[in-house]
């Protein structure tokens, strides 16, 4: 008789889900490359040989609203990606403060709307006015 014992991952329903990224670069979300949209660089170093011709790169999109941001799949894409952003931003003039990688499940943002909070603290602060003259009217 031959007892087949189940392997760890064979209980757990998400093992072969691949880990889903998003990376964000000083408060912008990474949204991928604009294909149509190249920019030119002089490196020296670029395809692994010494010249100086002016060479192009794809140029990538960044993005305030969380819902545009590219979704990455997997390590080695997350990798891949990681790699394009950093000799991106490292081409501008101002270094980035942060690269951060979020993976998911992504944190809902918390938005507010401050007009609601300070129409409701006037409002708040009228009712304590009016306690105050009606309790003091009794006394």
């Amino acid at each position: 008789m031959v007892r087949r014992v189940k392997m760890a991952h064979e209980n757990n329903p998400d093992y072969m889900q691949l880990p889903i990224f998003r990376i964000v670069v000083d408060g912008m979300y990474y949204c991928g490359e604009l294909v149509s949209n190249t920019y030119t660089f002089n490196d020296p170093f670029s395809s692994n040989s010494f010249h100086t011709a002016p060479g192009g790169k794809t140029t990538l999109e960044f993005s305030e609203n969380h819902e545009k941001a590219k979704l990455i799949e997997g390590r080695k894409n997350l990798a891949s990606h990681v790699k394009r952003v950093i000799e991106f931003v490292t081409c501008a003039s101002d270094m980035p403060k942060e690269i951060k990688i979020e993976c998911s499940p992504f944190p809902i943002p918390l938005t507010m709307n401050i007009d609601y909070f300070l129409d409701i603290e006037s409002e708040n602060t009228k009712l304590k006015a009016k306690i105050a003259e009606l309790t003091n009217d009794k006394n």
